[in-house]
């Protein structure tokens, strides 16, 4: 019957019309996590072009879970390397430090608290609070894969102690931070021929 015919095919328009959407969903998933990467990969070496990349995301304010996490935590990375201000108050990086705080990925735990001690040392000027929260990303460098990361937390450990005149401390922290360096400078290095 006519009528059988066009409720058939009205339900398979809107089967068509939702497998395009969750197509579509899903390419703008894996946009959002190719662009997350792309700028992780150029945080240390080319802020500015990973703030590009970031800025480049038009769904970031429905991100949601580690995407989320993820965006706030290099957002925020990438503010305070590019020198742009951010808010400790209303920090964006509570967000992933919350996320993380309870996940087992040590490399991202360290990298949020490392990032609120940032924060929190450069906007704030808090170092009561920042000293709290590179202690807390110290924790977890014996799991740590990341040594930018391990390195930078030493290096600000060293500095706040360096501030506070606490100098045999902050001399052991900046060794540590040395090691790091000059070990990952050799390992480069070794890698050109």
């Amino acid at each position: 019957t006519p009528s059988n015919s066009s409720a058939a095919s009205d339900v398979y328009k809107r089967q068509i019309i939702l497998l395009l959407a969750c197509t579509a969903c899903d390419r703008s998933t894996r946009h959002v996590t190719e662009n997350l990467s792309q700028a992780e990969e150029l945080i240390w070496t080319a802020p500015d072009s990973a703030l590009h990349i970031l800025e480049s995301i038009p769904t970031s304010r429905h991100l949601i879970g580690k995407e989320q996490a993820d965006y706030v935590l290099l957002l925020s990375l990438v503010q305070y390397r590019c020198y742009i201000p951010v808010s400790s108050d209303s920090s964006m990086i509570d967000l992933a430090v919350e996320y993380y705080k309870d996940k087992n990925d040590a490399d991202k735990k360290g990298a949020a608290f490392y990032v609120k001690g940032c924060i929190l040392e450069e906007y704030s000027k808090d170092i009561p609070n920042a000293l709290l929260a590179y202690k807390e990303a110290e924790k977890c460098i014996p799991s740590m894969n990341d040594k930018h990361y391990v390195a930078r937390i030493y290096s600000s450990l060293g500095y706040i102690n360096q501030c506070s005149f606490n100098f045999e401390l902050a001399k052991e922290y900046y060794q540590k931070a040395c090691l790091l360096y000059t070990s990952d400078a050799a390992d480069e290095l070794d890698g050109v021929d």
